[in-house]
C-alpha cells in the first residue's frame, strides 16, 4: 500500500509527463500549421467537375472557396479557382511557382475523349497563379479525329515541392 507521500510524488510525475507530451505534441505540429508551403499530404489543393457548357457541377480543394469558367472556344475552357493558397504561391516568369502546380485533367465521357490541362503562367493578357487565384486551361477533343469538341472533364490542381 502506497503512502500519501508515495500517491503526491506519483501524481508529480503524471504531472511533468502529461505536460511533456503536450510540449512535444505542440512543437512538432507547429510546423504543418504555419507552413504556408506545398501541401505535403498530398491532398488537391483545387479541383472542379465542369459540364460541357462550361457550368460547374462541384468544386472543392484545400483553400478553395470558388470557380468560375468561361467556354472561351469549343472545347476550349478557362477555370479561376479563387480561395487561399500557399503563400509560397506567388506571380513571376514559368520558371517559378507555376512550375510547382501539377494539373490533372479527365475527360467526363464520350468515346475517345480526351481532355488535358496547363497552368497559365504568362503575366499578360492573364494573372499568373497567385494567393488568391489559380487559373487553368482546360482543353477537349475526340482522338480518333482529332476534333476539339464539348466536353465534360474533371481537372484538379496539386502544389507540389520544388
Amino acid at each position: 500500500m502506497r503512502t500519501e507521500g508515495e500517491n503526491a510524488y506519483g501524481m508529480l510525475h503524471l504531472k511533468c509527463f502529461g505536460t511533456l507530451v503536450a510540449a512535444i505534441l505542440v512543437v512538432s505540429l507547429l510546423p504543418g500549421l504555419v507552413s504556408a508551403g506545398p501541401d505535403k499530404t498530398g491532398q488537391a489543393i483545387a479541383f472542379a467537375h465542369v459540364a460541357a457548357n462550361g457550368g460547374v457541377l462541384s468544386f472543392g480543394g484545400k483553400g478553395t472557396t470558388s470557380v468560375a469558367v468561361v467556354h472561351v472556344a469549343a472545347g476550349g475552357y478557362q477555370i479561376t479557382f479563387h480561395g487561399h493558397y500557399p503563400s509560397s504561391l506567388t506571380p513571376g516568369p514559368p520558371s517559378s511557382t507555376a512550375n510547382d502546380l501539377i494539373v490533372n485533367a479527365t475527360a467526363e465521357g464520350g468515346h475517345f475523349g480526351v481532355a488535358n490541362a496547363s497552368a497559365v503562367t504568362q503575366t499578360a493578357p492573364v494573372a499568373a497563379p497567385t494567393k488568391t487565384d489559380i487559373i487553368v486551361d482546360v482543353s477537349t477533343w475526340v482522338s480518333n479525329v482529332l476534333i476539339q469538341v464539348d466536353n465534360g472533364f474533371f481537372v484538379t490542381v496539386y502544389f507540389g515541392q520544388p
